[in-house]
């Protein structure tokens, strides 16, 4: 759904970013570079560039086309999304990522420390997030540019708020409040956000501005959702990770809550046993997917999902902008993706 053409032009101009970080320190120590390279390894592999291309569709809102100007912030985003996925694979433990090793797991196999390997990953991300922000500083001095990093800096806590919660764990949360976790830790920075940041630089006028929050609001859920199923029922291949993870991890997702609501006292405890054991045998994690789609949880997000896009699509079709069937397919995108 995302333009290749798009994606390329993210990815060369990456590219050059990491080449010229690379130069910058070519003549310290190669342990630098090394690090660097998987960082931009990381990056470069397998990315949809959705973030930025959100970015785009905000800001040809109005009929502008020329991406030049807005570059720094498409690539910030696609920085910052790398800050945030190295961050949560150290937390989750995750050993795969877009069908590698994540930085931690490449760290820890080749240094055989753990601590160390977890300093360097996180180190790699907190350079992720800066030069994020360093890129935000070629933006022009004026009212547009003062308002997206208004709303950078609030995405970014955001995110951290929504990290904290999952990482505290969301078990027997009110659904209100998964709501709110969802729609910090990824809903926001994944499709609203950038929407928004990229309708200022256009020159969107308020009316634009708060259809663009809404759609972003409720395809940005949708968007999780799709994720809670694809972490459990997707192909490994396509998504590029593990699909027993958030279950070993015990991610307490829209699908757990559902499916708690159903099962027995008894069936409760087994789950309980199961989540967030790592060395749960394979027949008790796939109990547990049995149990998603027995009780009607898989059934009733997927319907969720779609309501979510219905609405937002009713949103657009009461625009007239110039790449509103872009937006359309931007929905249909978020609904069917399979990784």
């Amino acid at each position: 759904m995302i333009d290749a053409d798009f994606q390329q032009l993210i990815n060369i101009r990456l590219h050059d970013f990491f080449s010229q970080k690379t130069a910058a320190v070519k003549n310290w120590d190669p342990r630098l570079t090394k690090l660097i390279g998987q960082i931009q390894d990381l990056t470069l592999r397998q990315g949809d560039r959705l973030r930025p291309f959100m970015c785009s569709l905000g800001y040809q809102v109005l009929g502008l086309r020329q991406l030049e100007p807005i570059m720094p912030v498409l690539l910030s985003l696609e920085l910052f999304h790398s800050y945030a996925l190295i961050h949560d694979d150290i937390m989750d433990q995750a050993q795969e990522r877009r069908g590698k090793l994540t930085i931690n797991a490449y760290f820890t196999q080749n240094l055989r420390k753990d601590h160390l390997a977890s300093s360097l990953s996180l180190l790699s991300g907190d350079l992720c997030a800066g030069w994020a922000h360093e890129l935000l500083h070629q933006l022009p001095q004026n009212e547009a540019g003062s308002q997206l990093k208004e709303i950078f800096s609030r995405m970014e806590e955001d995110v951290m708020w929504g990290q904290v919660l999952d990482a505290w764990g969301m078990q027997e949360k009110t659904e209100e409040e998964l709501i709110r976790m969802y729609e910090a830790k990824s809903g926001s920075y994944s499709i609203q956000k950038p929407l928004l940041m990229g309708a200022i630089l256009g020159d969107a006028k308020n009316t634009e501005l708060a259809i663009l929050s809404d759609f972003g609001r409720l395809a940005g859920l949708a968007f999780q959702l799709q994720d809670d199923l694809l972490g459990v029922f997707g192909s490994t291949i396509k998504t590029g990770k593990s699909n027993t993870a958030d279950i070993i991890q015990g991610k307490w997702t829209f699908l757990i809550a559902f499916t708690w609501e159903k099962l027995l006292l008894r069936e409760r405890g087994r789950l309980r046993q199961i989540l967030g054991i790592s060395e749960a045998a394979s027949e008790d994690v796939e109990w547990v997917k049995e149990q998603i789609i027995t009780t009607g949880a898989k059934m009733k997000v997927e319907t969720w999902s779609r309501r979510l896009i219905d609405e937002a699509k009713l949103l657009i079709a009461k625009s007239s902008w110039a790449n509103q069937q872009e937006f359309v397919n931007l929905a249909d995108f978020i609904i069917n993706r399979t990784f």
